[in-house]
């Protein structure tokens, strides 16, 4: 049972906010934390400062089949900390917790870190051929890093090129691809590792899966899109949808890719305008977006030089606009 806040009005320390709430019961109970497989680092913190603070336990707490603690009291207003390391292979961690007739479980607050390094990047898209290209990246672990290093390759190669990423500030990474290496090819491929000093990898991107950056020269234009709000008629239920592309004048085809959570394949539809200066838009009927079922569409958009853009780009966000009808 999760305990009333001491004062919902009153501002407090983060800390003291987690300690003055907890989730408890007498009877056992377990909840799923869904990860991806790897090795983690969960913290429970175990502390009643509520007003009405009392002792709690004798209790029995395990992650999946790792005991952590057993027959464990906590006194009024102490506060322990468990921590552990633990394992997922499904990428599920299962927290059960017991205690003997007429006691008490609880806990505070969880923290759960990953113990391989966490890389955090914002993907470069697209970049100028003339300019040196710098890739920064955050990388933050359990563990002090070691080294980070990044991959890189043009379109037209096998392997990649090493590069190692030097410290600036605190956390924060960067190694800058030459412009030299630039001239070479539309597209360039990148993913980055970091080692922490347990010997513990982390990655973004790999290998087979790295991040794309479209290569242009000075004065070549970069693609722009704005999709307008999707407008749910309710006297017929049918949806429409509209976009812009800049510069319109570049623009070939424009084309809908959907697909509904109840079916299995995916549809098309090619938009239109009316005139030069107005939207691209379609109509899609009311049994395209169902009450409750979610309507999934993303935007394929052919330029006059052949090249395709994606919008949504599934490299730097979702891989698709959504939109769901409610019932009423």
């Amino acid at each position: 049972l999760p305990t009333p806040a001491a004062d919902t009005a009153a501002l407090l320390p983060y800390e003291n906010q987690l300690l003055n709430k907890m989730v408890w019961s007498r009877k056992p109970a377990s909840f799923q934390v869904d990860l991806t497989p790897g090795f983690y680092q969960a913290k429970l913190t175990l502390c009643d400062r509520s007003p009405q603070a009392r002792r709690h336990g004798p209790m029995s707490i395990s992650i999946n089949e790792q005991v952590i603690t057993e027959e464990l009291i906590v006194p009024p207003g102490k506060r322990l900390d468990l921590q552990v390391t633990v394992e997922t292979r499904d990428g599920k961690l299962n927290f059960n917790f017991s205690c003997p007739p007429n006691q008490d479980w609880f806990i505070s607050a969880l923290t759960i870190h990953p113990v391989v390094p966490l890389i955090t990047h914002t993907p470069v898209t697209t970049w100028v051929r003339e300019k040196p290209l710098a890739i920064r990246a955050t990388v933050t672990g359990v563990n002090p890093i070691g080294q980070v290093i990044l991959y890189y390759q043009s379109e037209n190669e096998r392997g990649y090129h090493m590069l190692m990423m030097n410290s600036t500030v605190a956390n924060t990474y960067v190694a800058t691809i030459p412009t030299a290496y630039l001239e070479q090819g539309r597209m360039i491929n990148y993913y980055i590792t970091a080692l922490d000093n347990q010997g513990k990898e982390g990655s973004l991107g790999s290998f087979e899966t790295p991040l794309t950056v479209t290569v242009l020269k000075a004065g070549d234009y970069i693609p722009a899109f704005f999709h307008f709000t999707p407008n749910l008629r309710a006297e017929d239920d049918s949806v429409t949808l509209q976009c812009t592309i800049h510069p319109t004048a570049e623009v070939d085809t424009v084309t809908l890719y959907y697909r509904n959570n109840w079916e299995n394949r995916i549809n098309q539809v090619r938009l239109e305008r009316e005139h030069a200066d107005d939207p691209y838009r379609t109509i899609l009927s009311g049994s395209q977006v169902l009450p409750d079922c979610a309507l999934q569409y993303r935007f394929v958009v052919k330029f006059k030089n052949g090249v395709l853009e994606l919008f949504p780009n599934p490299l730097t966000s979702t891989p698709y606009f959504e939109i769901k009808r409610r019932q009423d």
